[in-house]
């Protein structure tokens, strides 16, 4: 995972995998611009459709090649969370 900047259009996170490539934009709420998600899928159009805005108080919708998805911000992080979690039992060999 990294953050990808080009001048003044960035996206906070960004899953680089050959196989599942991935990218978030957080915002604060659904309005949120969305102009950096849409620079990298110009610079990058192995993205499309592949793009999110987490933001609070959003419903789940799917990214289409031409627009982003929503996914709600606590779901989000507990997801994450959860991952964060049985990677470093995984990794650590301790107990969850």
């Amino acid at each position: 995972m990294h953050h990808w900047r080009d001048s003044k259009h960035e996206v906070d996170l960004v899953f680089d995998h050959p196989d599942e490539t991935l990218k978030f934009e957080i915002g604060s709420s659904p309005e949120h611009t969305r102009g950096g998600m849409r620079a990298l899928v110009e610079r990058h159009p192995r993205f499309a459709g592949r793009c999110y805005l987490i933001a609070p108080q959003v419903a789940v919708s799917h990214p289409t090649k031409t627009s982003a998805g929503t996914f709600p911000l606590d779901l989000f992080l507990q997801i994450v969370g959860a991952h964060a979690e049985a990677a470093l039992a995984t990794n650590l060999g301790g107990g969850g």
